[in-house]
């Protein structure tokens, strides 16, 4: 440490909290927590003006707000309330609000929240059940860090604004050019299931409103035509006396981007009955599909089993749809995963805090078959098209990790005074 920096507590520089407690009955900014983004709260990130009658977090311009809950923090959402709605905001209670004392800069201090050191304790801090853990309270009011004079925080600032904005702007170009690929994977299936790959094929009315004309040689079938629909009842447990098996879970089917699923050791072990350690067992084939999500864009996400599974069944999470009639099973991966059928689940879907599909809307789901030979071309065609587009995506994500990781060193450096700024 130079010696003009000083040790201090967080609680010795700022006011933790200001307003938790404070009851505005007036029309002011709610802030959500997922949109504190590395950089600063204005007019574009507030969802709504509302009247704040209840207690919550509160802020005012220049306070620092951190997210307290995972995968919040861990994505980065700190942010400084700037141009707010009537110098006020509130937000949920699973935010922390600084605000600087004299002769600190919030800036500085910004910086600092986002330094390696600073994440790494308070992630070891944290608290809850998995997939929901929160830092605690006591960590901020505890932590300590070396703080150099203002001038000197003033100076580091600024120069982490200027070498942050470049490499910022690197990384928006790097995601916009990313979200253009997925886009293109997007068209490309949707382009392709719907008319297949001759541009000069003659057309017939679907006679289904939401996907319009298709080759008029094909078929259009209802799921229940061609296939069985049927939930596991396979929770997460280990009971005692019944078989240890593997069970595919809701997270293997939907973060599956080749929506393909083989034999793995990362399975989930938990028991079943010998019964069901034969009824319920994956085959080549076979196609698992999410019926439930807590939002509509998220629901009926698919993916088929590309071998027999050994000692592999699928959780109640998820349902499994078993064919009878004979489609290529690369085909079923696009067939099923497209924006046609995506509109169509979350139409169909009900529920408030969690969307839910019925076997019923499954069974109803009519979509477009060409013959055999024809869906294996489509198929091996999108397959191919599919893997040059996830390369181009996977490098895009190379470097957008590259350049993640060198703001991050960069900000870490010059926050703990391992490089030197000069004034």
């Amino acid at each position: 440490m130079r010696e003009d920096w000083k040790e201090v507590r967080l609680k010795d520089i700022t006011i933790l909290n200001p307003s938790i407690n404070e009851e505005f009955k007036e029309l002011v900014s709610f802030i959500p927590m997922e949109n504190l983004r590395n950089g600063f709260i204005n007019y574009s990130d507030v969802i709504q003006f509302q009247e704040a009658k209840g207690k919550y977090t509160y802020f005012s311009n220049g306070d620092l707000l951190i997210a307290k809950v995972t995968p919040c923090f861990e994505n980065g959402n700190i942010a400084i309330a700037k141009k707010l709605f009537n110098k006020k905001g509130f937000g949920s209670s699973e935010i922390f609000v600084l605000r600087t004392l004299k002769n600190i800069s919030e800036y500085f201090l910004f910086y600092y929240c986002q330094s390696i050191s600073f994440r790494e304790k308070a992630i070891s801090t944290m608290y809850g059940v998995a997939g929901l853990k929160r830092i605690p309270s006591l960590f901020m009011r505890t932590y300590s860090l070396h703080l150099p004079p203002i001038t000197t925080q003033r100076a580091i600032a600024n120069y982490l604004g200027e070498k942050s904005a470049v490499i910022d702007r690197h990384i928006l170009l790097l995601e916009k050019k990313r979200k253009r690929y997925t886009a293109l994977r997007k068209s490309l299936i949707n382009k392709t299931v719907r008319y297949g790959l001759n541009p000069d094929v003659e057309l017939k009315d679907s006679g289904i409103e939401w996907l319009g004309k298709i080759p008029k040689h094909w078929e259009v079938k209802r799921v229940k035509e061609i296939s069985k629909v049927e939930s596991s009842g396979i929770d997460k447990k280990i009971v005692e006396g019944e078989e240890l098996i593997k069970i595919v879970n809701y997270v293997d089917v939907y973060n599956n981007q080749r929506h393909e699923l083989y034999n793995s050791d990362d399975y989930m072990v938990v028991s079943a009955s010998i019964e069901k350690t034969k009824s319920k067992k994956l085959k080549k084939g076979d196609m698992l599909i999410t019926p439930s999500s807590e939002t509509v864009e998220d629901i009926g996400i698919s993916s088929v089993v590309m071998e027999d599974l050994n000692e592999t069944l699928f959780s109640y999470h998820i349902l499994r749809i078993q064919f009878s009639q004979n489609i290529d099973i690369n085909f079923k991966k696009y067939v099923f995963n497209n924006t046609f059928v995506q509109n169509y689940f979350s139409s169909t879907s009900t529920g408030t805090t969690r969307r839910i599909l019925s076997l019923s809307k499954i069974y109803n789901l009519q979509i477009p078959i060409p013959p055999l030979s024809e869906q294996q071309t489509i198929a091996h065609y999108l397959d191919a098209q599919s893997e040059k587009i996830d390369r181009i995506v996977a490098n895009i994500n190379m470097q957008l990790g590259k350049l993640t990781k060198l703001k991050k060193s960069l900000i870490n450096e010059c926050v703990t005074g391992e490089r030197i700024i000069q004034i």
